[in-house]
């Protein structure tokens, strides 16, 4: 039988007394358990942790299990704001760990400081806090640590990004990081010097925070110890940020990947299951070596080929079934100099006239994507391999293999609740209350807890015009919310 997954919002939890004790097992928290790292996460729970008997999720949305394997512990999911503690305070209740992934993940240029600063940093904060004093901070990374002060949780895992070290070389336009730890691949003393502006910032900012609050004193006795893992950009199932707008791009160029930063650098990815098994570890090394791991930043890496991301995403595309989702790299390209010109200039357009007048953004800093498809990104993962015995769990033969068989087209349709049997003609979008996915040649419908319906159906009831191509499983969440639904959702709770 399933383990049961319990919709907190619906239902109390039992009192504290209740929680049987830490020698039973842990309770673990993942923060952002529902989006692309925090999927891999539960599921290593699941498969590796043996440590673990209860998993605790808080999202903003509900949790839908978009991975596959077989489920072997009681999940708890809630939905909740990591910037509104008073919320999300029984989430915290007994937890032995938090593992905080919950982040506004946006490379947006003009980068909106405001929301990544009260996502990124604030909350995070007060869930630090809820682990010790009853404070309530105004932030989400603050939140998170207040409530872990609050609650007396003892240990606090905090997942930043390699990106908070990306720095120009020498003040040019690329990066230079080779085979380097963490002494030596050091933060810049001013975020204005990352190569992207915005989101590593605030991540910055809120691993300072988490690191600071290591050895904080807990109200009921012991210490709360923390940690800061920094992996590298993360591919795999679900990703819907890295080879999906590559993907996307290429198709505009019939299949062709322009490389438009010069011939390439070398760029260090890695494979997001085991990166989320780096998170694991870390949670089990401040158990076991608190002395060692404890407040420290630690790269996470893997085994996967170190390439241009260009070539890479060229290379997890070569095996798709659909001829339309490959793509090759072109064997021109535009000179870095020149390309870094014209971002640079594209960019002072944007912040100094099309975003004051329009409010628009664009989805990434055109200087910055320079940059990094220029830089030599290698780190050393030392650290992680000591302090907190960890190794890849997948091995990059592995982890392309099953990024490959997750790239495929994925038609999306929202549809009424009850379909009338002799609809003659299409029901408009807005009455659509359900998001359903199907590959190019399915035998059904695969809808995630509802009931399988033949993609005939469908089309006799919703226009053509409402169906929207996108490349992997996890972009159902982005066209929900571009569309106005409830976001990464496949319920959409604005229909009755």
């Amino acid at each position: 039988m399933a383990p049961e997954i319990v919709n907190v919002a619906a239902r109390e939890l039992p009192p504290l007394s209740a929680v049987a004790p830490p020698s039973y097992g842990e309770v673990v928290l993942v923060t952002g358990g529902s989006g692309f790292l925090g999927q891999h996460i539960i599921k290593q729970l699941h498969e590796r942790d043996p440590r673990v008997r209860e998993i605790r999720i808080l999202d903003l949305v509900p949790f839908l299990k978009l991975l596959d394997y077989k489920e072997t512990k009681p999940v708890r999911w809630f939905v909740g704001d990591v910037c509104d503690p008073r919320r999300v305070q029984q989430a915290f209740q007994g937890v032995d760990c938090v593992i905080h992934c919950a982040a506004l993940v946006s490379y947006h240029f003009p980068p909106d400081l405001e929301q990544l600063s009260s996502v990124n940093v604030t909350g995070s904060e007060n869930t630090l806090h809820m682990c010790i004093n009853n404070l309530v901070c105004v932030t989400g990374t603050e939140n998170i640590l207040a409530m872990c002060v609050d609650r007396n949780i003892p240990r606090l895992v905090y997942c930043s990004t390699s990106e908070v070290t990306l720095v120009p070389y020498l003040g040019g336009c690329f990066s230079l990081i080779v085979n380097q730890t963490e002494s030596k691949a050091l933060p810049p003393s001013s975020e204005h010097s990352l190569v992207f502006p915005g989101y590593p910032a605030s991540k910055l900012r809120a691993e300072q925070i988490i690191l600071a609050a290591d050895k904080t004193p807990l109200p009921r006795g012991g210490y709360l110890r923390t940690i800061a893992l920094r992996p590298t950009l993360l591919y795999g199932e679900q990703d819907c940020r890295l080879v999906t707008p590559l993907l996307k791009m290429a198709r505009l160029q019939n299949g062709r990947l322009v490389r438009f930063a010069g011939p390439g650098g070398k760029q260090q990815i890695t494979y997001v299951g085991n990166a989320a098994w780096a998170h694991i570890r870390a949670k089990d090394a401040l158990l076991d070596n608190p002395v060692g791991a404890a407040g420290l930043p630690v790269f996470v890496t893997d085994d996967t080929p170190i390439d241009d991301l260009l070539r890479f995403t060229s290379r997890v595309t070569a095996t798709a079934d659909d001829a339309s989702l490959r793509c090759r790299c072109t064997r021109w390209y535009v000179l870095a100099p020149l390309a870094y010109l014209l971002a640079a200039i594209l960019e002072r357009l944007i912040t100094w006239c099309v975003h004051p007048l329009l409010r628009v953004r664009l989805p990434v800093s055109p200087s910055g994507v320079v940059s990094y498809l220029g830089s030599i990104v290698l780190y050393n993962r030392l650290r992680a391999a000591i302090q907190l015995d960890y190794s890849p769990v997948y091995s990059s033969e592995q982890a392309l293999r099953m990024s490959s068989d997750d790239v495929r087209i994925i038609v999306v349709y929202l549809y009424p609740v009850s379909v009338p049997q002799n609809a003659e003609s299409p029901l408009p979008l807005q009455q659509s209350c359900k998001v359903v996915a199907y590959q190019r040649q399915p035998s059904q419908v695969q809808s995630n807890r509802f009931p399988s319906v033949h993609p005939t159906e469908i089309r006799t009831s919703i226009s053509p015009s409402s169906a929207v191509e996108l490349n992997t499983t996890s972009a159902l969440a982005n066209y929900a919310t571009e569309a106005g639904f409830y976001s990464k959702a496949f319920s959409l709770p604005r229909c009755s």
